[in-house]
């Protein structure tokens, strides 16, 4: 069974306790967690928005700290308009979307800010006891 599976049929079950607090049951089949969570650039804008911003952020503000993240860029040191960019571009286009359509998050097209909800919460709290499994760490 992979840890993925045996996350999931736990978090079927009932719930499962990590680090900050216990994972929830939630409305996704197994498959669509793994898709929601299969791409670095997602779990990056999900963890930053649940954790770091309290749940609601602007698209620009994501797009740059996910562009930071992914090139490796420290806070007092600038992007590129290319790197950001590609970020913005990548988030408005697909991974905003397929977030808001499995439900995950709230998004506001026209203010262009995102809000995260107890799944996005969850999904997180999931990804992170899955990283911490998959590295052999004990809860």
């Amino acid at each position: 069974m992979s840890v993925v599976e045996s996350v999931r049929r736990k978090l079927l079950g009932g719930g499962i306790s990590i680090d900050w607090g216990t994972i929830e049951p939630v409305s996704l089949t197994q498959h669509e967690i793994h898709e929601l969570l299969s791409s670095d650039r997602r779990r990056v804008l999900l963890s930053a928005l649940v954790v770091d911003q309290d749940g609601e952020a602007t698209l620009s503000d994501m797009a740059e700290h996910v562009a930071r993240v992914e090139n490796g860029v420290e806070p007092d040191h600038p992007l590129t308009s290319t790197q950001r960019k590609r970020a913005y571009i990548s988030l408005y286009q697909t991974h905003i979307p397929k977030l808001e359509r499995y439900g995950v998050i709230d998004w506001d097209d026209q203010a262009l800010v995102l809000n995260a909800n107890q799944l996005a919460t969850e999904l997180v709290k999931l990804d992170r006891g899955v990283s911490r499994a998959s590295a052999g760490v004990p809860r």
